[in-house]
């Protein structure tokens, strides 16, 4: 980015994608000045979550927003970080931006029972974690591809007490190979 717009490179894949001068600077200005999310915090035990709330001030709940996911202002969140309350540091909650939130959002439509659930891209966790308060699963295969991660992978998922989950480093070729004909 340069100090005035977008890059030449984004100027050009702009112009690739869009015929529009509207939309190819709305696309622009999205990738140079992107939407911020508010954090957002999954409640893995949600019997303290109403009494957080409302020591923390949460936002209203968008109508996407599963009851298990609170979301909060940067102020209250940077006057008293939720990562050094006790509730976090007891599993009780997972902290995570609220387009990770959105992104695991498709798992809601799935009907539990569900047997096992892969994540193939899962450190450091949220997502995991998503689809098993959201799913409750026999089973939770976290697999993370860069290896350093799966340390802070596997304390995620201790923390938050999930018992019934495995963490693996395999490459994604290996998954395809190994459960193309599954």
């Amino acid at each position: 980015m340069t100090k005035t717009g977008p890059s030449k490179l984004i100027q050009k894949l702009s112009r690739k994608l869009f015929d529009d001068t509207l939309e190819r600077e709305a696309f622009e200005s999205c990738l140079v000045k992107p939407t911020q999310y508010p954090e957002a915090l999954l409640w893995l035990k949600t019997e303290r979550q109403a009494a957080f709330e409302k020591e923390f001030t949460a936002l209203e709940p968008r109508p996407e927003q599963p009851a298990f996911v609170s979301r909060f202002s940067s102020e209250s969140i940077r006057k008293n970080p939720p990562g050094k309350h006790p509730l976090h540091l007891s599993g009780d909650f997972y902290i995570l931006d609220y387009s990770s939130v959105i992104a695991a959002l498709p798992l809601l439509v799935v009907q539990p029972p569900v047997g096992t659930v892969l994540d193939l891209c899962a450190a450091p966790g949220g997502k995991s974690l998503f689809a098993w308060k959201a799913l409750d699963p026999a089973e939770v295969v976290s697999n993370e591809v860069v290896g350093q991660r799966c340390s802070t992978l596997r304390g995620n998922l201790k923390r938050c007490h999930v018992d019934r989950a495995r963490v693996t480093s395999s490459r994604l070729d290996w998954w395809a190979d190994n459960f193309k004909n599954q």
